[in-house]
């Protein structure tokens, strides 16, 4: 099927669900599902002296029959984000009357060659959600990321953090995906049973030592640390900025044409971050997790020096949510725990569906982030980190 017959689908299935028409259709890059930006185009009214642009996220997830009660939670709670004032994508109900509903992909033409690398269920059913696009720039297209912006990341979770304390709803299936996910920190200790598919011979001691430490120091005193609803993957690609005159940028320039948009921070143009998007790995789990797999993407950023970036980015979140002396303890276990992770799963991910070279987007930085982690003791960086106060 070609790339033009795909878009086609996938216009169909908008016109059809959503009544958004006149579309130009753009596959975006994703871990897993399929994932594409929508450029609506309405024609003029009578009354009107320009076109209204709207842009969304339709979102297709495969789906064994499990995962949809899950899903379903997930957009549950990012309206109760938004409708709270936090800048998160907005769900968008479809005609059917619901806000994820499942999709035979079979039927609507979208199996095929573009999709062989995401293993899609024999029953060849996707859930679909339509997203409201968040304007901006993602914090990965800023070079260097000014150190103001870490700090006002670290707020941003925190915020986070405290909003979904306001949820009342039933969270266990979220605490099931911490539980079964292995992408989840509970997880980390799993990732020795994966080694062999890390060649670098440092490497792979370091990544043991780090799980023995996690093991050691972190899963004892799981009991006290708090926990509650995080995001999950809370990193740059995902946090959306804009400068004071940027405020309604449009991914035209750049999203719809496969060019990397990235910009050189000039002293001169102050950003400031926006939203957060992509919360398909929200679930219930320990506050200080969410913050250590913050900071393991944080410490790949572009920036002079990482362990001032961490420093900013703890004093934004601490201005909003103290930690407890535990959550503190066991920080950067959990950072480092999370590096490996990254490490070995994506290696894992990438063997077993080569095709997708976006499993690999990070893996120049990640082993250069964990070594330079693992030189420093644990009183170094709490120091350097700001974590002794």
């Amino acid at each position: 099927m070609s790339k033009t017959t795909i878009h086609l689908a996938v216009q169909e299935i908008a016109k059809k669900f959503y009544n958004l028409q006149h579309l130009n259709v753009k596959r975006l890059n994703s871990y897993d599902g399929l994932n594409f930006l929508l450029q609506t185009e309405p024609e003029n009214k009578p009354d009107c002296s320009q076109k209204i642009i709207e842009y969304h996220i339709l979102k297709f997830v495969p789906s064994d029959g499990t995962l949809f009660e899950l899903c379903n939670k997930q957009v549950e709670l990012m309206r109760h984000l938004h409708h709270r004032g936090f800048c998160s994508p907005n769900p968008v109900v479809a005609a059917n009357g619901h806000y994820i509903w499942r999709l035979n992909m079979v039927e609507a033409g979208l199996i095929n060659e573009m999709i062989a690398d995401l293993s899609p269920p024999e029953n060849g059913f996707f859930m679909v959600t339509l997203l409201e696009f968040i304007p901006g720039r993602i914090l990965s297209s800023l070079h260097p990321v000014p150190y103001y912006l870490f700090y006002e990341a670290g707020q941003m979770l925190a915020r986070l953090h405290e909003l979904a304390k306001t949820y009342e709803g039933d969270s266990q299936p979220l605490k099931e995906l911490s539980n079964n996910s292995y992408w989840s920190l509970e997880q980390a200790g799993e990732v020795s049973n994966y080694m062999e598919v890390v060649t670098d011979e440092e490497l792979s001691s370091i990544i043991l030592q780090v799980v023995i430490r996690f093991k050691e120091n972190v899963l004892p005193r799981l009991s006290d640390l708090p926990s509650g609803i995080i995001h999950g993957d809370y990193n740059d690609d995902n946090i959306i900025i804009s400068s004071s005159s940027e405020q309604c940028i449009t991914p035209s320039s750049s999203e719809l044409n496969d060019e990397v948009n990235v910009i050189d921070s000039e002293p001169s143009v102050r950003f400031s971050i926006t939203g957060v998007i992509d919360f398909s790995d929200m679930s219930h789990s320990y506050l200080v997790f969410d913050i250590a797999k913050a900071l393991s993407f944080m410490v790949i950023t572009d920036v002079p020096d990482i362990m001032v970036a961490v420093k900013h980015f703890m004093n934004g979140y601490s201005s909003s949510r103290e930690l407890l002396q535990v959550e503190k303890d066991v920080l950067i276990s959990c950072t480092m725990a999370s590096l490996a992770q990254n490490i070995v799963l994506a290696l894992k991910d990438y063997s077993i569906n080569p095709g997708n070279s976006y499993l690999l987007a990070s893996m120049d930085d990640y082993p250069v982030a964990l070594k330079k982690l693992f030189q420093h003791t644990d009183d170094e960086l709490m120091t350097m980190w700001n974590l002794c106060q």
